[in-house]
């Protein structure tokens, strides 16, 4: 089975985890392993040397692939998918690669049930997160709706999105993610304010009425921009790239099951450190 679209920034245990737990969701589910994965963080001649993979699933930050994709390996044999982040997204992911490799969906749906039942963390950190906790989500537009979604499964809102991308959709893209969130059984989320682009300044002074507004402000961002915040009072929580200050030495995956609950753990404690 190939991956294609993976993000590998860094060669530390947030994205070595991101790979483990989708290999373990794979196995797991479908019998299948990761054998193929760009990028991975592995040398590009075991990639040129990689068996010929049976099927592949595309990621948002692959799209432009999937036509030489499906030259390779076929039409039926290339699903496109979101990224595998929250209980809806990894759902939505490992039914993309049951379609590829033409699986039964039925014991899916039976693993994705017990997978879920594993998730008592989630409910803890419901009951943890500050009641007037609202969110403020900066990255790239597939990752940005990813986030959203995730912050409305643990029952925050994030009225306020800034789009970091040039070429991956930008606000259409962040609405019609979304859309397809919901759709899928998600929860239902307000369409937020979305700023496309924004330079320092246009993020710094809208970041600002935002956080003055919210009584718990949180913002899942960039170094970069996440430095532009009071983090006397703003909780933060660093995504995308880079992430300079907060550094994985233990495994602390954001995809898949086990990504959602370290998130919710690090949420936690990032709105712990200002409340």
């Amino acid at each position: 089975m190939a991956l294609w679209g993976y993000l590998f920034d860094r060669y530390e245990h947030d994205c070595l985890a991101d790979l483990a737990e989708l290999d373990r969701l794979a196995r797991e589910a479908l019998g299948v392993s990761l054998g193929l994965v760009a990028l991975s963080g592995r040398p590009y001649a075991e990639l040129v040397g990689a068996p010929r993979p049976a099927a592949a699933v595309v990621l948002p930050y692959a799209d432009s692939s999937r036509a030489a994709l499906i030259e390779v390996l076929g039409e039926g044999r290339v699903a496109s998918a979101p990224l595998p982040i929250g209980v809806i997204g990894t759902s939505l992911w490992l039914n993309s690669l049951a379609a590829a490799l033409g699986k039964d969906p039925r014991p899916l749906d039976a693993f994705l049930a017990r997978e879920r039942q594993l998730l008592p963390s989630l409910q803890r950190a419901r009951g943890k997160l500050a009641p007037q906790l609202a969110a403020a989500v900066a990255a790239d537009a597939p990752l940005a709706a990813a986030l959203v979604g995730v912050l409305a499964e643990l029952g925050v809102a994030a009225p306020l999105v800034f789009t970091l991308d040039r070429t991956l959709g930008g606000a259409k893209r962040v609405a019609a993610d979304l859309d397809a969130l919901r759709e899928a059984g998600g929860p239902a989320v307000p369409a937020p304010a979305i700023v496309e682009r924004p330079s320092a300044e246009r993020f710094a002074a809208a970041f600002a009425d935002f956080s003055r507004a919210a009584p718990t402000p949180l913002l899942l961002a960039p170094t970069t921009l996440a430095n532009l915040a009071d983090r006397s009072r703003v909780a933060t929580v660093e995504v995308s790239f880079p992430r300079c200050r907060d550094h994985a030495l233990a495994p602390q995956p954001l995809c898949g099951f086990a990504g959602l609950a370290v998130l919710a753990g690090r949420i936690v404690n990032a709105v712990g450190r200002v409340t």
